[in-house]
């Protein structure tokens, strides 16, 4: 019997090829079988017609075809990935896809139903929050599916949850004895309408406080004494209108509470506390080693400060309040602040103005609520300082990089873009123009390699033009005069201490 190198019989390796020969036929057949070919054409022949075919064969193809994404399926509503990407409250979550998939991942679960069930009857309670402590995340977790629903809870009562969760997920942390800025305390508290004056009251909150040193008020520009009582009345009026969640504040308490002027020690709660001398939001407290302090439900916040200024100012409906953080600084630019609500569900928070210590997502939250808010509100020339920044920003792109006059026009759209401008002391006019010069000052300070001449140049040639162009075409008219009639004397007072400064 011949062989060849393969070492198989040639009449094996003959029929061997027969075989194979008879399968590939049968193969191709098969491959190209017409009634196959047909059903294919067919199928996306009515993909493109919706009148002609089976409504199930269509359903079957388009799965196939386009991998459809997983859907929320809550009791009274189905909720799509698109529609929670697309939500406002999430919209600078950075990490919202991981966020979508764990949700997805919770309702597949055994117990969700009985679960989620139980969380929903529990928010209507006085107590609701004790519920909360049991697992902060997952309770998170639920308020964004009762929130999606869009019949258990609002925007408020969502917020007001997850700022619980949050401060009993940081209560978790393990607390070493000495530490600075670690929360060692949380109670939630849901007011009633008889207790809402007094406790306002206690934290400092308007219109129950009055302006005392050396904590004065920060809403220094208010309405006159008789209007500000009929708006307390009306507070509390409408405080007893309000769910158990919408009545609920948060305290928490931070160990070692005193201000290091260091980055690696510094909470921001410390810094407004000692350098801004601020009140708000602070509960007096025995023990000199700590401090409590306050968050109240965001949107009441911001309308409680409203109601007591004499400026006209945005709503809370007006503002960005969203889960997640952005750097992005597009909205400050229109007069709108991006807040950050934080949530045990979602992604770390960065440390407010790199500041180490303190819970980062409670201090972002109190550090915008009861700082940037009732500051911008008691502003009352906010509307000036938002296009004096756009100005001085569009300035920025006509400007050579690297020059001095950019690098102190960039340092000034950074500071003016929040608005941090105090007016608690002083005439108004004046000090429009002392917080610009102070803010020119600092953003100088920061560059050391400038030289006075440069900066004097730059002062005169870009910075005081842009201010008066806004001033001259601003539809406050009145106001923009009383400004620009101090403008020589105040910037020439300004100029001629320059040297002091340096000295």
């Amino acid at each position: 019997m011949s062989t060849n190198f393969t070492g198989i019989p040639a009449d094996a390796q003959q029929r061997m090829g027969m075989e194979f020969l008879e399968n590939s036929s049968k193969i191709k057949q098969k491959s190209h079988n017409p009634s196959r070919d047909q059903r294919v054409k067919r199928s996306f022949e009515q993909m493109h017609n919706p009148k002609e075919g089976s409504p199930v064969e269509k359903k079957v193809m388009v799965s196939i075809l386009f991998k459809e994404d997983p859907k929320l399926n809550l009791p009274s509503q189905v909720i799509t990935k698109k529609m929670f990407l697309n939500c406002s409250v999430f919209e600078n979550v950075k990490d919202k896809e991981r966020v979508y998939s764990e949700l997805v991942d919770l309702i597949k679960t055994d117990s969700f139903q009985k679960e989620y069930e139980s969380f929903l009857s529990n928010l209507a309670k006085e107590n609701w929050f004790e519920y909360i402590q049991q697992d902060p995340e997952k309770m998170a977790q639920f308020s964004f599916l009762a929130y999606l629903e869009g019949n258990h809870i609002d925007r408020e009562e969502l917020f007001v949850i997850n700022i619980v969760a949050e401060g009993y997920q940081e209560l978790k942390n393990k607390y070493k004895e000495g530490e600075i800025g670690k929360v060692i305390d949380v109670k939630p508290r849901t007011l009633s309408s008889q207790e809402v004056a007094n406790y306002l009251h206690k934290a400092g909150f308007p219109p129950f406080v009055e302006n005392t040193d050396p904590y004065p008020y920060i809403i220094t520009i208010r309405k006159d004494p008789e209007e500000l009582e009929g708006i307390k009345t009306q507070i509390i009026e409408d405080f007893k209108k309000r769910s158990p969640i919408q009545r609920t504040v948060l305290e928490y308490t931070l160990s070692r509470f005193q201000c290091y002027n260091d980055a690696l020690k510094d909470s921001i709660e410390m810094r407004i506390h000692y350098e801004i001398k601020s009140r708000l939001g602070f509960l007096d407290t025995k023990q000199e080693q700590e401090r409590t302090m306050v968050l109240l439900p965001p949107e009441f916040a911001i309308e409680l400060f409203r109601k007591v200024s004499f400026n006209p100012s945005r709503s809370s409906s007006e503002h960005c309040l969203s889960f997640g953080y952005k750097d992005d600084n597009t909205k400050f630019f229109e007069g709108i602040r991006v807040i950050t609500i934080p949530s045990p569900a979602c992604e770390a928070l960065p440390p407010v103005h790199h500041l180490k210590n303190g819970p980062k997502g409670l201090g972002i939250l109190f550090h915008d609520i009861n700082y940037h808010i009732p500051v911008e509100i008691n502003n009352p020339h906010s509307s000036f300082f938002v296009e004096i920044t756009k100005q001085l920003r569009s300035q920025v792109d006509l400007l050579t990089t690297g020059s001095f006059y950019f690098d102190l026009t960039q340092r000034m759209v950074n500071r003016l873009v929040d608005r941090e401008i105090d007016y608690r002391r002083g005439p108004l006019e004046k000090l429009f123009w002392v917080n610009l010069n102070s803010h020119a000052l600092r953003a100088w300070e920061q560059n050391k390699s400038i030289a006075p001449n440069q900066f004097i140049d730059w002062y005169g040639l870009i910075y005081v033009p842009v201010i008066n162009r806004v001033l001259q075409a601003a539809e406050d008219h009145a106001t923009a005069q009383k400004i620009l009639s101090n403008t020589w004397k105040m910037n020439e007072a300004f100029l001629l201490n320059l040297p002091k400064k340096f000295k």
